[in-house]
């Protein structure tokens, strides 16, 4: 332990962490999906912190237009597997490290071995919800991380108790926005991946930290960092466990239909038309306002129009928005376009 005690006393001397918590870690094993710009830095972090086992899962080979943001990566490693590159960088740091590498895409099968917790450093949505599922299957949290443009979203989900990752996206849009189309601040997916790396470090120490669906939203641009509680959403994916508790009692909402609202649009009687989908490659055709879901549950009463009109991808996120706006919030001043933007979509088509 001579070693271990050199290796850890910075942190070993922290309250809450001591030798009963650094035995906790070395005994942890993390699944790091994705060894990117956000799990190459948290594979890293986690293993510096003594955790005994990972298991790094990432198909890709590195190139040079990631290196911008990937940079525990070399110019000399460009065409290697990331997993093979990283599983080396994290031995040199950690020799008594166990590593295992699937140099494979993640499918959503989960581990035979024990796991307990999974890190995403995946960059589709499809591929957050497939953890959000195998997660569940595995019955253990996951540490969420997103990065693009100059934004960044953080947190840890429990996805079985608690609100889970369609609660917050059950309607995501399936050609998305990437780092590849929209881009990416260098330092951003590191300083998330090393803030993911300690939500899985705090969570082992303490699994009864209250932290699940406590999400962050950064904005470098701003150095804005929005903190925002998930809650189970009354139109999550119906796999969900939570599906059925809420939706048994969920209140109707106004809601409008395209024809109705093209109508309005036409005599010039619309009411300001709110866009709440969070990442879209498309415009609305029409005058409009975007908003934050976040911002519209802190907004008070007053700056509420009197009428108002939520779009979102499918419908789904503005009906949960306004189920969530309780008294003293406007909800009776906000309605839902039925099948949201995918409706007004094929009628343009």
């Amino acid at each position: 332990m001579s070693d271990s005690n050199t290796r850890y006393d910075r942190q070993l001397i922290l309250p809450g962490w001591g030798e009963s918590g650094q035995l906790k870690l070395s005994q942890s094993h993390i699944w790091v999906i994705g060894c990117g710009g956000l799990g190459g830095p948290g594979a890293l972090a986690l293993a510096a912190a003594g955790i005994g086992e990972l298991t790094l899962t990432d198909p890709d080979t590195i190139n040079l237009n990631n290196l911008h943001r990937q940079y525990f990566f070399s110019q000399e490693d460009v065409g290697q597997l990331k997993v093979e590159v990283l599983k080396r960088k994290i031995i040199a740091l950690r020799p008594d490290i166990k590593i295992n590498i699937q140099p494979f895409k993640f499918i959503g099968s989960p581990l035979e071995r024990r796991v307990n917790l999974i890190f995403d450093g995946t960059d589709t949505f499809q591929a957050k919800a497939l953890i959000n599922q195998t997660a569940r299957a595995l019955k253990i949290p996951w540490l969420y991380g997103s990065v693009l443009g100059y934004t960044a979203e953080a947190g840890i989900w429990d996805p079985l108790e608690r609100a889970c990752y369609t609660c917050l996206y059950p309607d995501f849009p399936q050609e998305e926005l990437t780092c590849d189309t929209a881009g990416v601040a260098g330092p951003l997916p590191a300083m998330i991946g090393n803030y993911m790396s300690w939500l899985g470090i705090q969570y082992l120490l303490n699994p009864e930290a209250p932290n699940f669906g406590k999400m962050i939203r950064w904005d470098l641009q701003t150095n804005r960092i929005l903190h925002f509680q998930v809650e189970r959403n009354t139109v999550c994916n119906p796999e969900c466990v939570n599906y059925k508790s809420v939706n048994k009692d969920s209140e109707a909402v106004a809601q409008i239909s395209w024809t109705e609202l093209k109508a309005k649009l036409q005599n010039h009687s619309a009411p300001p038309i709110w866009d709440i989908r969070p990442f879209s490659t498309d415009e609305l055709p029409f005058p409009h306002e975007k908003k934050d879901v976040q911002e519209i549950m802190e907004m008070e009463d007053k700056n509420f129009p009197e009428r108002v009109i939520l779009i979102c991808e499918q419908g789904k996120i503005s009906n949960a928005l306004i189920s969530r706006l309780k008294d003293p919030k406007p909800r009776r001043f906000c309605v839902s376009l039925t099948g949201g933007w995918n409706v007004i979509r094929q009628d343009l088509i």
